[in-house]
């Protein structure tokens, strides 16, 4: 019988999360993911495509790949998904959502209720103010958190941080039966 996790269980102490990224991702690979995310561009409409992107802890420090990937305006997918690939090795999931909000979307639910992972969704690319949120997803379980756990933003940023704005736990709506609640 799934436990609502919001509800205290008698006997256990109440636990606070806890973010600690060691080393923060250099704010170098953010603008790297920021600047390919507004060159995106489909030649036949001249529109935004969503694009992806991985950070992968390589032999003590972060390395970004941008796989090859599936794309269109609204949703992007690797080809590789393979045991080696950085599909199944990125510490961190990055996807862009061109001139949208940057938000969490149903499908993004979905796709992002297994396993253990930090994700981020970038919108309003071209904007002077682009939009950045981040998420611990743990099986379904998510915490948005503010970039600055996650990025060494070295003081400051340009991106409007929505984490700040939304700092909350919840589960993924997503109905999955292999997914373990809390």
């Amino acid at each position: 019988m799934p436990i609502n996790y919001h509800q205290p269980l008698k006997g256990l102490v109440s636990l606070e999360p806890y973010l600690k990224v060691e080393p923060l991702v250099p704010i170098e690979l953010l603008l790297h993911v920021w600047v390919v995310a507004c060159q995106a561009i489909d030649p036949a409409t001249d529109r935004l495509l969503e694009a992806l992107f991985h950070l992968v802890w390589v032999q003590g420090h972060w390395q970004l790949v941008t796989p090859e990937q599936k794309q269109d305006a609204t949703s992007c997918q690797p080809i590789d998904t393979s045991a080696n690939s950085s599909t199944c090795n990125a510490a961190i999931e990055i996807h862009s959502h061109g001139t949208m909000e940057a938000f969490f979307s149903p499908t993004d639910d979905r796709d992002e209720s297994s396993g253990f992972r930090l994700y981020g969704v970038m919108g309003k690319v071209r904007s002077p103010r682009p939009q950045m949120l981040v998420r611990v997803g743990l099986f379904g379980h998510c915490w948005h958190v503010p970039l600055a756990r996650v990025f060494d933003l070295k003081g400051g940023c340009f991106f409007e941080d929505l984490g700040l704005q939304d700092s909350r736990y919840y589960y993924n709506k997503w109905e999955n039966s292999n997914v373990p609640q809390l």
